[in-house]
Parts: C-alpha cells; sequence; structure tokens
C-alpha cells in the first residue's frame, strides 16, 4: 500500500550507509537485498531522505500485501468504469510517486505481467492508467527489494531476465540484525520512544545495563521487526519512569540468549560485532578503551587458568 514518507528515518549501519549515500544521489534503480525483517523499507526511506527528491514523494507498494488481480490497476491506476468495481479514477502508484520515489516490497513475489508492466514503464518513461488511452510521463527514482534470490528465481522462469539486468544493478545489501549487534541498543531505543509516544505516556525509557545485554545477544530471528514489536511489548508494561529491566523483557527474548552474559563474554561478542574494533566495543559498553584492555585481560587470564 502506499504512503508518504514523514521525517527522515535512522540511518542504516556504518559500511552501508557509506555506499547508500553515494547511491542516493543518482537517478538509477536500486535494489535492496535482505532477509525478512531487516529493515529494507526503512532503508528505502532512508535513502529517499537523503537524496535530491527528498522533498518529493515517496511511495511504498508492498507488492505481496496486493491480491494479483488488483496489482495491474493498484501500479499503473484506472479509468472509471474500466472494469467492475471502478466506480472512479484512481491515480495508480507510478504517478503518485512522480518526481519521487517507489518503493516496490519483495518484487521477488511480483507475477510476471506486474513485472512486464514495471519492465516497460523502466524503459519508457510512460505508463497508461487501465481503461485510458493516453499515455502520461512519468519522472520516478525506483527502489525494489526482495528477500529471495532473483537470479534464481530468473532461472526458475518465475523473473523476467530483462527486469534482473534493469534492477540488480546498484545493489545494497542489509545483513540480518545479529550481524548488526552495534545497532541494537541505539534501535531498541528509537522503539522503545516511538511506543512510548504512541502510547501518550510523558516519561523516556532508558534501558538499564543487563537489559540492553539481553536484547543486544539475542539472535533476533524476526530481525528488526522482532525487536520493534519485542519493544512495544516492554512499553506497553512500563508505566513508570524507571529503567527497563530483564523482567521487562519477554521470556522467549531472555531464553534465546545468555542472560546472564558476563561481561567478559559481552566484551568478546561485540568485538566480533565489530570485526576488532575496540573503540566502538568500549563506546557500545559505556566504558573507557583501558577498562575494556583490562577486561580482556582478564578473560585471557582465566581462560589459562581453566
Amino acid at each position: 500500500m502506499s504512503n508518504q514518507a514523514q521525517g527522515t528515518s535512522l540511518a542504516p549501519h556504518q559500511q552501508v550507509d557509506r555506499l547508500v549515500r553515494d547511491l542516493a544521489e543518482t537517478p538509477y534503480p536500486i535494489l535492496i537485498l535482505g532477509p525478512t525483517g531487516s529493515g529494507k523499507s526503512t532503508l528505502a526511506r532512508y535513502i529517499h531522505s537523503i537524496s535530491p527528491r527528498a522533498v518529493h514523494p515517496f511511495v511504498e507498494c508492498a507488492v505481496t500485501s496486493i491480491p494479483d488481480e488488483l496489482r495491474q490497476a493498484e501500479l499503473l491506476g484506472s479509468m472509471k468504469g474500466a472494469y467492475t468495481g471502478a466506480y472512479h479514477d484512481r491515480v495508480g502508484f507510478v504517478e503518485q510517486a512522480h518526481t519521487g520515489t517507489l518503493f516496490l516490497d519483495e518484487l521477488g513475489h511480483a507475477s510476471l505481467r506486474f513485472q512486464q508492466t514495471l519492465l516497460g514503464i523502466l524503459e519508457t518513461g510512460l505508463v497508461r492508467r487501465i481503461g485510458s488511452s493516453y499515455q502520461r510521463t512519468v519522472d520516478v527514482r525506483i527502489i525494489c527489494a526482495t528477500s529471495v534470490n532473483l537470479a534464481a528465481r530468473s532461472q526458475e522462469g518465475l523473473f523476467l531476465e530483462e527486469l534482473l539486468y534493469r534492477v540488480d544493478c546498484l545493489t545494497v545489501s542489509l545483513p540480518s540484525l545479529r550481524e548488526r549487534r552495534q545497532e541494537i541498543v541505539p534501535l531498541a531505543t528509537r522503539y522503545l520512544q516511538e511506543a512510548f509516544v504512541e502510547l501518550g505516556r510523558d516519561f523516556v525509557p532508558v534501558l538499564s545495563d543487563d537489559a540492553a545485554v539481553i536484547l543486544r545477544n539475542a539472535p533476533w530471528p524476526g530481525n528488526m521487526r522482532q525487536l520493534r514489536s519485542v519493544c512495544q511489548y516492554i512499553a506497553s508494561r512500563l508505566r513508570s519512569p524507571r529503567p527497563v529491566q530483564p523482567t521487562d523483557i519477554p521470556e522467549q527474548i531472555r531464553g534465546m540468549t545468555k542472560g546472564h552474559q558476563t561481561k567478559h563474554e559481552e566484551a568478546q561478542a561485540l568485538l566480533d560485532a565489530t570485526r576488532g574494533n575496540k573503540s566502538e566495543t568500549a563506546r557500545l559498553m559505556g566504558i573507557s578503551r583501558p577498562s575494556l584492555y583490562k577486561l580482556l585481560a582478564e578473560a585471557s587470564t582465566t581462560v589459562r587458568k581453566d
């Protein structure tokens, strides 16, 4: 379904951020790859927000949420009387996104007919509403996302090879949340703040150190989508201005991780997540570099004793 972007989305992690800042300046299609719930929609909004088109519409089309028989009409628009139930003229997603960005989520699940239509728009810059004889020129930047392998689907005859070549040019791979552990606490803090605003709470939530450790080390198979849901659960339980405690976190999440993880184990886990960056690890743990070195030395001593 379509909706306008509001505000600037949270920036992605540093490696992706450097890439998308370069790509955002171009008018070319972008393909975002990543597992379900990894934040592909958020990244698309972020790209739009830092692009030259930021002041123009951002329109989102979740391909899998639209019945196949309606996808053409949703994409192109339709004229009154074009089909049963078309009681008035309808502006399609492409026209809504004119001068802005059209985000097509889960393009890999689109029908071949839908793909053929999209290919025509990319090649000609023209759109014709269903039931109309008039073609309209559109200026739209296309961002697509998928959690499936488009090349493999193309080999199976389920994805047009010509469209693959058009969209698989400027590609951004978005890792799963467990591969971006340094982002988990900042994301959780943001999601908690959003949930508290929605609930009308007049205080700002703060994660305790123990709660932060649990969230940071959970595997998050549902990625950012799951993290957001957990933060909404926490917000619904926290009715007084106090730090979030481990007991406020759903039991299933506490059971997924080492709820009693030592500081030594946390330091090693964050070192792995930051690829050995000690400064970043110390920052995420809220300690100084000397304190981190001391922790690592203590852990090494413990291992030798064992």
